[in-house]
C-alpha cells in the first residue's frame, strides 16, 4: 500500500515543478544561485537565464569581478578573459586598449632586463608627472611634445608663456640688432614665469622628456624593437609593484 501511495506522489512533484510559470522557475534559479553571490554562480545563471528577470545584475556582476580580477593580473590572459566573458561590457574599450599594449609589450619583457624596463617606466612616469604640472599652468603644445614646443593651448600662463617663446626667439635671430622693447619684454615674462613656476616647470618637462628618449634608446638597442608605447612599460612596472 505504501509502496503505491509513493509512485503516485512523484508523477505529481513532476507535474508540479513542470507547472511552474517561467518568473517562478527563473526566481527559483536565481536564489538558488546565491543571488550571484561567486562569480561562477552568475556566469551559470546567465547560461540558463540570458533573458532572466535578473540577467542584467547577473551581468553587472560578471562585469565588476572580471573587471577587477582583469587589472590586478593586468595580463594578456585576464583582459581576454575579460572580453570573453563580457564582449560588451561597460569596460570592453579599455580592455582591448590594455590586451592591445600587452601584446606589444610581451615581446619585449622577453628580451629586456628588468632594470631596463624599470628605467623606461620611470622616465615616462616622471614625464608624466611633470607635465601634468605644466599642462595645469600653461595647458597642452599646440603641436609636437614637449620638446621644442612653441605653442601653448588652455592653461592661464598659456599666452604669457608663448609671448616668451617668441620673443626669446626674436633676440636669439636679431642678436645686437634687437630692439630693446622686445629684450625688456622678454624680461619681464622670464620674471613673471619664473615667479609662477612655470619655467621651473617647463624644464622639469624637458630634462623628463629627454630622459625618456634616452632609456628608450638604450632599451631599443638591448631589445631591438622599437619603444614607441613606454606608457604600457611604465603601467606593466606600476602592476607588478616595481614603481
Amino acid at each position: 500500500m505504501v509502496r503505491r501511495i509513493v509512485v503516485a506522489v512523484v508523477p505529481v512533484g513532476i507535474i508540479v515543478a513542470l507547472s511552474l510559470s517561467p518568473p517562478v522557475r527563473d526566481e527559483i534559479s536565481w536564489r538558488l544561485s546565491g543571488r550571484g553571490a561567486r562569480l561562477e554562480d552568475c556566469v551559470r545563471y546567465l547560461r540558463n537565464s540570458p533573458s532572466g528577470r535578473h540577467a542584467a545584475e547577473a551581468r553587472q556582476k560578471v562585469d565588476a569581478r572580471t573587471w577587477q580580477d582583469a587589472v590586478s593580473k593586468h595580463t594578456s590572459e585576464s583582459y581576454g578573459a575579460y572580453l570573453a566573458l563580457c564582449p560588451q561590457g561597460a569596460h570592453a574599450d579599455e580592455a582591448k586598449t590594455a590586451l592591445g599594449e600587452l601584446r606589444w609589450l610581451e615581446p619585449r619583457l622577453s628580451k629586456l632586463p628588468a632594470h631596463s624596463l624599470l628605467s623606461v617606466g620611470r622616465a615616462y612616469q616622471r614625464l608624466s608627472e611633470a607635465s601634468a604640472r605644466l599642462e595645469s599652468l600653461v595647458g597642452r603644445p599646440a603641436t609636437g611634445g614637449i620638446v621644442g614646443a612653441h605653442a601653448w593651448v588652455g592653461g592661464p600662463y598659456s599666452g604669457k608663456l608663448n609671448k616668451y617663446l617668441v620673443t626669446a626667439d626674436l633676440l636669439n635671430g636679431m642678436g645686437d640688432y634687437a630692439p630693446p622693447k622686445i629684450a625688456q619684454e622678454h624680461a619681464d615674462l622670464e620674471t613673471e614665469l619664473s615667479r609662477n613656476g612655470v619655467l621651473a616647470a617647463l624644464q622639469r618637462c624637458i630634462a623628463a622628456s629627454e630622459a625618456l628618449e634616452k632609456a628608450k634608446a638604450e632599451a631599443e638597442r638591448l631589445s631591438g624593437l622599437s619603444m614607441d608605447h613606454p606608457e604600457a612599460i611604465s603601467q606593466y612596472c606600476r602592476s607588478r609593484k616595481m614603481l
